[in-house]
């Protein structure tokens, strides 16, 4: 059940004002895990997102301020990965045990061995697989889960989402946005082009 939504018409600042809605839920009880910000936007606004939820989870002292750094040079990217993150596999993975992850599989960073630039993996499913990462790499397989795109947020749900739209956002894309809460959601900005009051209508 859908129960409330919060609407900030007015915020310059919208990433600033994400992190702020994203504090706020923490203080009142929500988990890392608990909260979903999707993105319909750029990858260069996802990974600023992602950055600065890792910023605020370093002070809180939930994840380990030294990271890995790794680069996607086919999409030029560049993220770090600590221990303590929750993250998302992008792509298919084998290890070298010879595990399978499958593309979409989440979880939390539980180890980080940064001599051999290998992070441990505790997946929500259980299971508990490694995979080693190249400084640079035309993919990298891993990315922190905090913020998603729309389209990688399919068929995933949260009790709170924070919705980052972009200025060429779909009918679609803003429906499978504000459907993804289970409780709250949040959007630091206009709803109007989702049909939540206002003129504006998407195409």
């Amino acid at each position: 059940m859908r129960d409330r939504i919060y609407v900030l018409d007015q915020y310059r600042h919208r990433a600033a004002a994400i992190v702020e809605l994203y504090l706020e839920e923490r203080k009142r009880g929500r988990g890392a895990g608990d909260i979903g910000i999707v993105v319909d936007g750029p990858n260069h606004v996802l990974d600023d997102l992602n950055r600065r939820i890792q910023r605020e989870r370093i002070v809180m002292k939930e994840i380990a301020p030294r990271g890995i750094e790794v680069r996607a040079t086919d999409e030029e990217r560049g993220w770090s990965l600590h221990r303590g993150d929750l993250v998302v596999f992008r792509e298919r993975v084998v290890t070298a045990a010879g595990e399978v992850v499958r593309h979409g599989e989440q979880g939390r960073i539980v180890a980080v061995d940064h001599g051999r630039r290998r992070i441990t993996v505790a997946l929500d499913r259980g299971r508990r697989v490694t995979a080693d990462l190249e400084a640079e790499a035309p993919t990298q397989p891993v990315v922190p889960a905090y913020a998603a795109h729309v389209t990688t947020f399919i068929g995933g749900e949260k009790p709170v989402v924070i919705v980052s739209p972009g200025r060429h956002a779909t009918r679609h894309s803003a429906d499978t946005a504000i459907t993804r809460a289970i409780e709250d959601l949040h959007e630091p900005g206009s709803l109007a082009g989702a049909g939540i009051g206002g003129p504006k209508r998407y195409r």
